[in-house]
């Protein structure tokens, strides 16, 4: 994302020594695992979009396919993963919007055009593969109600902004990941895509219903965000 490796070396720090991310890091659910891919991905994009253009055509068909692979795989692991690329190539079209002049016309649209097919790629294999169109009809019968909705988006978020604020799990670092977010918006440079995937992730998380019974009781706690926020860990650590 940005030249040197303090960043990277900063990153993995925190990573390692936020309490929260230690012990919810072993747990044998999915979280874990779809953050590295998650981290996988970022790379492979950054990677991708970001090369000069003295990388061969081989290297970057390998990166392309790579990043495509990764992605199928972390909608495997986690199907609110397909977010990663249109987060990525949303991203990628508002970062070069202003600086069209400074980017090559032919590798601008090359490369547009395989996080495209990337994209086609992971949304056709969510939805013929995991059939994920019969599984979220499947949730509405199950919960009554369409599995994301703003009312649990206006009960979720504040308990993920409370649990970011408490010092035992987080040690503080939110005010940190928060210094990063500014910075990287007023700076203009690739920080924007981790911003822009945990803002999609934190967004997606908070709407979503956890179950009926939590549903019905409203009974809902700091708790609930950590298994979620392990997705995020590996973003958080980034900014």
């Amino acid at each position: 994302l940005i030249d040197g490796d303090t960043a990277g070396l900063a990153a993995s720090v925190i990573f390692c020594l936020t309490p929260v991310f230690a012990v919810q890091g072993i747990g044998t659910y999915a979280e874990p695992v779809s953050n590295m891919l998650v981290v996988a991905c970022l790379l492979l994009c950054v990677r991708l979009l970001s090369s000069n253009t003295a990388t061969s055509l081989q290297g970057l068909l390998i990166n392309w396919l790579a990043l495509t692979l990764t992605a199928v795989l972390a909608i495997v692991v986690k199907r609110e993963n397909v977010l990663l690329v249109p987060v990525m190539v949303l991203v990628y079209l508002l970062f070069n919007l202003e600086k069209r002049d400074e980017v090559q016309g032919k590798r601008w649209v090359l490369n547009l055009v395989a996080m495209l097919i990337s994209g086609g790629i992971c949304a056709g294999f969510a939805v013929v593969q995991l059939r994920l169109v019969t599984v979220v009809r499947s949730e509405m019968v199950e919960y009554a109600v369409f599995p994301f909705s703003l009312a649990v988006l206006r009960t979720m978020l504040p308990l993920f902004l409370r649990s970011y604020a408490s010092v035992s799990w987080y040690l503080c670092d939110g005010i940190l990941v928060l210094l990063g977010l500014i910075a990287s918006i007023r700076a203009r440079r690739r920080g924007i895509y981790p911003i822009s995937l945990f803002i999609a992730y934190l967004l997606l998380y908070a709407s979503h219903v956890r179950s009926y019974y939590q549903l019905q009781s409203g009974d809902v706690t700091q708790f609930d965000t950590l298994r979620y926020s392990m997705n995020l860990a590996g973003l958080w650590s980034i900014l």
